[in-house]
């Protein structure tokens, strides 16, 4: 079994109780990920620190190598290579469906769901968000995921899009804050691009130039870049929707409790809608609807 940190209480603590402890062993989400967090990701061999939060929406961490969470969770030792964030070249975004937990990799986002806690191994930095940090309390995934694991009616007026569905399983909810995390941090890159590769196009319509010339070439680099994993995304998403099975496994639950299958959680109007629009366009590069 894994085992909670010394520094964390007896239970888990609450959120500004965890603030303290992170402040005090020196926070990481705000300044990159330094040498500490390198070496702490580098290890194989040795327990590594997991941010773990409850369904009450309290915060600990705790310690755990990669055997004690095969045995703990019985999820085979390769789905946990894909989460190791300092492999050569990152895995690309997947989604295993587990008998005991979800295991996902959505763009610097690696975690494992499971019934009733969330163990966070890596966040999207702050400054550099397609590169893995160390999980932190203060973190702005890390607070979104936190609303939305915790049972309370909540409301986001400062965007239509985002909203939360208390009725939904604990996993799913937290299933749902990762990929409206995914999909923000890839609109916001989509935006980036888009705003450097239209001055430069301008340019060349006036004057051909070797430095226009570079630009573009960078601009439609980055796009593929961008199209091949929004690509990916995009099938892992089909792969599960298009099968019964396992969308009724991800409501892991029902199978912890035997209880019978349940409805689709989506209508297929919607899942249609939302693939459709997960795509790359000229004008609008990225847009996918949630929930």
């Amino acid at each position: 079994m894994y085992k909670s940190s010394p520094n964390s209480a007896k239970g888990g603590v609450g959120f500004s109780e965890l603030l303290t402890v992170s402040a005090s062993a020196g926070s990481t989400a705000s300044s990159g990920i330094d040498a500490a967090v390198r070496k702490r990701f580098a290890s194989t061999t040795h327990p590594r620190k997991w941010l773990r939060i409850n369904e009450a929406g309290k915060l600990d961490y705790i310690t755990a190598d990669k055997h004690s969470l095969v045995d703990t969770l019985g999820i085979p030792y390769r789905d946990l290579r894909t989460l190791d964030p300092m492999v050569p070249m990152p895995y690309p975004s997947a989604i295993f469906i587990r008998d005991k937990a979800l295991v996902v990799n959505v763009e610097s986002m690696r975690l494992i769901i499971c019934q009733d806690e969330v163990l966070v191994l890596s966040v999207p930095d702050a400054e550099h968000p397609s590169q893995p940090a160390f999980p932190t309390p203060d973190g702005a995934f890390i607070k979104d995921l936190v609303q939305r694991v915790s049972e309370q009616k909540l409301s986001f007026a400062s965007d239509h899009n985002l909203h939360v569905d208390t009725s939904l399983p604990y996993e799913l909810r937290a299933l749902e804050a990762v990929l409206a995390r995914g999909v923000k941090l890839l609109e916001v890159e989509c935006a980036d691009l888009e705003h450097k590769a239209h001055p430069a196009l301008d340019k060349l319509t006036v004057r051909v130039s070797r430095k226009a010339l570079y630009v573009v070439k960078d601009c439609k680099t980055m796009l593929n870049r961008l199209t091949t994993r929004v690509a990916k995304l995009k099938q892992v998403l089909e792969d599960i929707l298009n099968d019964d099975q396992e969308m009724e496994d991800m409501y892991l639950g029902r199978r912890a409790g035997g209880l019978p299958a349940v409805a689709p959680f989506f209508h297929p109007a919607q899942v249609s809608n939302a693939i459709a629009s997960c795509t790359v366009k000229p004008h609008n590069m990225f847009s996918i609807m949630v929930g």
